[in-house]
């Protein structure tokens, strides 16, 4: 009988020795598929299945965001991110990001501002595509000291913003394909207003929990202005008055603007966000306070955010915020991964070592 069991037993690692992907059922391989959270482990099967990678389209990918390590100038052609699925840092080596300035936050495509020739693209990381945009009409003494652009849409239109001076923002769009943006300079309070392009045009948060100006994205002339919304908190003790981090995000159609107060870094388990919807259903713009954001879920840096739905990917949970935050517990400064449950009004540390990350953005990744 005992020799009978250790035949059973060998005969069973021989047969899943000679089993892999290939050889499992359609239902069984989707399944798998389906359930995979970091796109690395998504190119590795497209890699190995040979059989099922005519009918793996990159469009399947997981949409789990990651988080770029960024840095002001990229002279290696080496880029960190770190996986929220996984918890661990990746390396993908991309050429076409040397010596380059790196910017999101975006679903698939960094702004890629090269510093030697002030030249503009969009660089999948990923893919290593690369997708030239027309050169800014700019003075050569602002595009070589201070002008560093953001990301503020991607898609048929491209829109940035970036300083060129203390206080003075570009607001700059084109349509993918076109030779030339259509340009915006703006006068700000501060370098931390919260700015989208939204419907055709810039919206530019005046200063914190200020008015909001509705600039056209053509003509550069100020179309509306909705006033700042009233404030559901008071200030947290010893905070500066109205200051904090001011978002605006578009989400699903809808524009939000996202306020977290400064000074809750003295309390590493709480935050305070207000969150706001823009309503023009009756003709005068307002922001409407909102107590839920349903299946969306928002991932904030310190300048910018994007938003998505959460279609049961395991490990997220809906109507949140995720951010990161800076705590002084007395021994020095630390930064944590947290979580903010809209509803509940709490905040989870989540388990994740983000200590050498710096206030890089948000990117889903995109294999097409």
């Amino acid at each position: 009988m005992e020799g009978s069991v250790h035949k059973l037993d060998s005969d069973c690692r021989i047969a899943m020795a000679k089993t892999s992907l290939n050889d499992l059922p359609h239902d069984l391989f989707f399944l798998v598929i389906t359930n995979l959270l970091d796109v690395f482990d998504f190119v590795r099967v497209r890699a190995t299945c040979k059989r099922w990678r005519p009918l793996i389209s990159p469009s399947d990918s997981p949409r789990l965001p990651w988080i770029f390590n960024r840095r002001l100038i990229s002279f290696s052609a080496n880029l960190e991110f770190y996986s929220l699925a996984s918890g661990k840092f990746h390396t993908i080596h991309v050429p076409k990001a040397s010596d380059k300035f790196l910017a999101g936050p975006s679903h698939g495509y960094l702004l890629a501002f090269d510093t030697r020739c002030f030249t503009l693209s969009l660089i999948n990381p990923f893919t290593c595509n690369e997708i030239p945009l027309p050169p800014l009409e700019l003075k050569w003494s602002t595009l070589s000291s201070y002008f560093r652009p953001e990301l503020i849409c991607t898609g048929e239109v491209v829109a940035i913003s970036g300083f060129t001076s203390q206080k003075f923002l570009i607001l700059a769009s084109c349509r993918l394909g076109e030779n030339k943006w259509m340009a915006v300079e703006r006068q700000v309070r501060t370098n931390f207003v919260g700015r989208s392009y939204y419907k055709g045009m810039f919206f530019v948060n005046e200063s914190e929990m200020g008015a909001t100006t509705a600039i056209d994205s053509t003509t550069g002339v100020a179309m509306f202005s909705v006033p700042a919304p009233v404030r559901q908190h008071s200030n947290l003790e010893g905070s500066p008055e109205l200051r904090g981090f001011d978002y605006l995000v578009e989400s699903s159609g809808e524009l939000l603007r996202v306020f977290r107060l400064w000074g809750d870094y003295k309390i590493l388990k709480n935050a305070y966000f207000e969150i706001y919807r823009l309503d023009c259903a009756d003709g005068e713009p307002r922001w409407v306070n909102v107590n839920s954001i349903g299946d969306r879920m928002l991932f904030l840096d310190s300048v910018h955010g994007l938003s998505l739905m959460n279609t049961g990917v395991q490990g997220l949970k809906r109507n949140s915020i995720y951010f990161m935050k800076l705590f002084n517990g007395g021994n020095g400064w630390s930064k944590f991964l947290c979580r903010y449950d809209i509803i509940e009004t709490r905040t989870e540390v989540l388990p994740f070592d983000i200590q050498k990350l710096g206030d890089g953005p948000w990117i889903v990744p995109s294999l097409q």
